[in-house]
Parts: C-alpha cells; sequence; structure tokens
C-alpha cells in the first residue's frame, strides 16, 4: 500500500498485535513504540480489555489485561522523485 503524506509517498505496512500483561506493562510496551528508533512507526488504534474490575484490595497494576494495538509502519522510498 502506498500513501501520499505531504508531498511524499509512503509505503505502508499495516499489522495488529495482541498483547498480555498488566496496565503498567503495557504502558511501558507502548511508550517504548512510540519513542523507539522507528519515527514512523504509529499506534493508530488501541483496545484494552480486562477480565475483572479490581477490588479495593487490589492494586490496578496487578489486574491483567489485554491490548488489541493496530500498527502502521511509513517507509519513503529512497529513489529520487
Amino acid at each position: 500500500l502506498v500513501e501520499t503524506v505531504g508531498e511524499h509517498e509512503y509505503s505502508v505496512f499495516r499489522l495488529n498485535v495482541v498483547i498480555e500483561g498488566s496496565l503498567p506493562q503495557l504502558l511501558n510496551f507502548v511508550k517504548k513504540l512510540e519513542n523507539g528508533e522507528f519515527n514512523t512507526l504509529l499506534v493508530e488504534s488501541l483496545s484494552v480489555t480486562t477480565e475483572k474490575q479490581p477490588s479495593k484490595e487490589e492494586a490496578a497494576g496487578t489486574i491483567p489485561v489485554t491490548a488489541s494495538l493496530d500498527l502502521a509502519i511509513y517507509a519513503r522510498s529512497t529513489t529520487s522523485d
């Protein structure tokens, strides 16, 4: 798939990733994606589900969550336009 952004065309690779863990682990994972090596990696959509709500005795960070992330990676051709 090729998309035009501004005056340039980019090849786009999209994928869906499902991850499981605690909410702090999920937030850390997404932060690393957004601030990682690939500047053109975008989280287009993120949905989080949990099996149950934490009780007063449970910390929110201990409840397992499942997240579905729609990612897009844009790559610009190295050939001249």
